[in-house]
């Protein structure tokens, strides 16, 4: 997630990413339609991404530089 602020992605394109990588997850550990919309809804991956955005921006932005 670090690396896609630095390369500077529209956060649109990171959140289009995140659910991708996010479902292929939970593909791979065997969980179904149903089960992937359960996530969803007790998590939302584009509220998680935004979460983990927030908080490399406020707590580490040196990080973000370079």
């Amino acid at each position: 997630m670090l690396h896609r602020l630095k390369e500077g992605l529209s956060e649109e394109e990171m959140t289009r990413r995140f659910e991708a990588y996010w479902r292929e997850g939970l593909r791979r550990a065997g969980v179904d339609a149903a089960g992937m919309r359960l996530y969803e809804l007790a998590d939302p991956p584009y509220m998680n991404l935004q979460g983990l955005v927030r908080y490399w921006r406020k707590h580490h932005p040196e990080a973000l530089e370079g």
